[in-house]
């Protein structure tokens, strides 16, 4: 038998391990779309076309 404690299950804080995990997603998905937006055009052209870096480095794949 499960016992679901329909108050905690309903309760936006974080002794809800739902609502955690929602929040946490959230979070993760806005700053995913930070970093998009962070990236200039030039920073993409670097990354696609491998280009050296001054002192002779390449950048890292991601």
């Amino acid at each position: 038998m499960i016992d679901l404690d329909i108050d905690l299950l309903t309760r936006q804080s974080n002794d809800n391990p739902v609502y955690s995990v929602q929040y946490a997603h959230t979070r993760l998905c806005a700053d995913r779309t930070r970093a998009r937006l962070w990236l200039t055009e030039a920073s993409r052209l670097v990354l696609r076309n491998g280009l050296r870096l001054p002192g002779g480095s390449a950048p890292e794949r991601m």
